[in-house]
Formats: structure tokens, sequence, C-alpha cells
């Protein structure tokens, strides 16, 4: 007859076993349910979008102008500037579109 291995989180291992309770283990062995806290003067690490207008990366732009605006003659606004990392061959570079009000 072959041995079998028990597994010790299955029901086989613990039959017979007697878990202790949860008043049974010393507070002090317990872990506690509080995180630490953060040391005064440290910031976490940012999560989230960086500002790509503050980098030094080359721009590269593309205004887009709306065709039947210009044609009858309306007034610009303005532009509106959206930023976008991209990659060429070579290195990144941030995609500055510019799109007319």
């Amino acid at each position: 007859m072959v041995a079998r291995r028990v597994r010790p989180w299955t029901a086989a291992a613990t039959r017979g076993a007697v878990r202790p309770t949860r008043s049974a283990i010393p507070s002090a062995a317990r872990p506690s349910r509080r995180d630490p806290q953060p040391k005064k003067g440290t910031r976490p690490t940012p999560k989230g979008r960086r500002d790509l207008s503050a980098s030094n990366l080359p721009r590269v732009v593309v205004e887009i102008l709306d065709e039947e605006h210009e044609a009858s003659g309306v007034r610009r606004i303005g532009f509106e500037d959206s930023l976008q990392l991209m990659f060429k061959r070579g290195g990144f570079s941030v995609l500055v579109k510019r799109v007319a009000k």
C-alpha cells in the first residue's frame, strides 16, 4: 500500500486537531490591524499621469484645422492643446495636438 501525503490545509490533516480560538492567542503574537504610521516628511511615490509640459523631451506639433470653418471665414479663437507621449525610432517624444477652437 502506498502512503498518502496529506496537505496541512485539508480536512484529513486537521481531523482530531483542535484549533486555538482568537482569545487563546496572546495579544503580542497577534498581528495588529493598523498599518504602521508613515514617517513625517516622507511623500508617497506619485501615481498617475505625469505632466508632459514640464518634460525636456522633443515636441512634435500637429495642428488640426476645420476646413469648413476656414473656408467660411470664421475667426479663430485659439487652440486647444493636448499632450501625448509617443515613441519614434530613436526615442520618446511628446506629440502636441493643437485643435482650432
